[in-house]
């Protein structure tokens, strides 16, 4: 039978930043062999502290150790990724998946591993406007130094790339674009279907070329209308390299596209260590 146990702790961890980061709740099921997918170890913590303030977002960077009493290793790739999370009043949680301990564990006896701070700005090439937004589609936007490349594409720019593959098909397109080699191979699977756009107006479609692990790099896509008024996202959704941003309002030909990413002079590494966390 399932059990599902719930803490609520305040064991604090002091970090070299003076940050303070508290194991706000542990959740834990530990299931019978007929049902071992259940099993799952989640640590809530909390972070607050007055150098946040300086920072927008949050998020876990990795986990360097983790074991509990009886020796397990309780380090886990996490299902959902580890994305950025607002940083509101000073304050934010992190949530953390682990193995499940062994039955006979009462406690993790260590827990290590990383937060990362982000801010984004021109200067750290962490914030990048893009004026008249639609004149750069098939077009590679975080630079050619980022690992990860993205590519804001429309029905019309599609159109235009298939077309201009064709024209092209005897030399493998080799000067298309510069990087159109790869990005129309990418995006050979996209020609016949133009299901992906609904209303450009509102809904801005990229293409993400990279390692997945890196997705998580571009925290957020926004606009700015001619009198410098931000216009945020009002829905988000992602299916293998393509991602969706959705709108509320109309978003003109004349608003300047921004796009904040993770770059190593915007971010800045938290370490955190608990020791001997007693288990529900």
């Amino acid at each position: 039978m399932d059990k599902t146990l719930l803490i609520y702790l305040t064991i604090l961890c002091h970090s070299i930043y003076s940050q303070e980061i508290s194991v706000n709740k542990i959740e834990e099921t530990r299931s019978n062999f007929n049902n071992v997918l259940g099993n799952n170890c989640k640590i809530e913590l909390q972070i607050s502290g007055e150098k946040l303030k300086n920072y927008t977002n949050i998020r876990l960077q990795n986990i360097t150790k983790a074991t509990d009493d009886q020796h397990f290793n309780l380090i886990k790739e996490s299902t959902w990724g580890n994305k950025y999370i607002k940083i509101a009043n000073s304050k934010a949680s992190v949530e953390i998946e682990l193995e499940r301990s062994s039955r006979d564990a009462k406690k993790i006896t260590e827990l290590e591993g990383n937060l990362v701070l982000f801010r984004s700005s021109e200067e750290t090439n962490s914030e990048i406007h893009v004026p008249f937004y639609r004149s750069n589609t098939n077009q590679n936007l975080l630079g050619i130094d980022s690992p990860l490349k993205i590519y804001y594409i429309t029905r019309s720019s599609l159109i235009k790339l298939k077309s201009e593959a064709k024209f092209n098909q005897h030399d493998v397109i080799k000067n298309l674009y510069g990087e159109a080699t790869k990005l129309s191979q990418i995006l050979n699977m996209l020609f016949d279907d133009f299901e992906i756009f609904g209303d450009e107006k509102r809904e801005i479609v990229f293409l993400r070329d990279g390692l997945e692990s890196d997705y998580d790099k571009l925290i957020d896509v926004y606009f700015l209308d001619e009198s410098n008024q931000k216009i945020e996202k009002n829905g988000f959704y992602s299916g293998g390299p393509l991602m969706t941003y959705t709108f509320a309002v109309d978003i003109l030909p004349t608003y300047t596209m921004v796009l904040t990413y993770e770059t190593p002079t915007s971010t800045e590494i938290i370490p955190f260590k608990f020791t001997n966390i007693a288990l529900p």
